[in-house]
């Protein structure tokens, strides 16, 4: 007899909200999508994702995209006064 596990985890109601509907337009359940999922890692013993490294570029892209600056400054001499600080 096989030995079931729970798996629980936590998402932004909203990214459950999204990811629901998106199963339920192909007639499955959350449950059911997740199980989907993970009998695909398990059958190509890979993540059946396109996976990317983080570089410092995309990194640098990703902090613009979320307006996180490290500060601002007034002029340009001001700015390149602080990158040379930081070394």
């Amino acid at each position: 007899m096989t030995k079931i596990s729970q798996v629980n985890f936590k998402i932004p109601e909203e990214e459950k909200k999204e990811v629901t509907a998106i199963f339920k337009y192909y007639g499955l359940d959350l449950s059911t999508g997740i199980k989907m999922y993970l009998k695909e890692v398990q059958h190509t013993k890979s993540i059946p994702l396109k996976l990317r490294p983080v570089t410092e570029l995309t990194q640098a892209i990703q902090e613009a995209e979320n307006q996180d600056y490290a500060g601002s400054y007034n002029s340009i001499n001001d700015f390149i006064k602080a990158m040379n600080s930081e070394d």
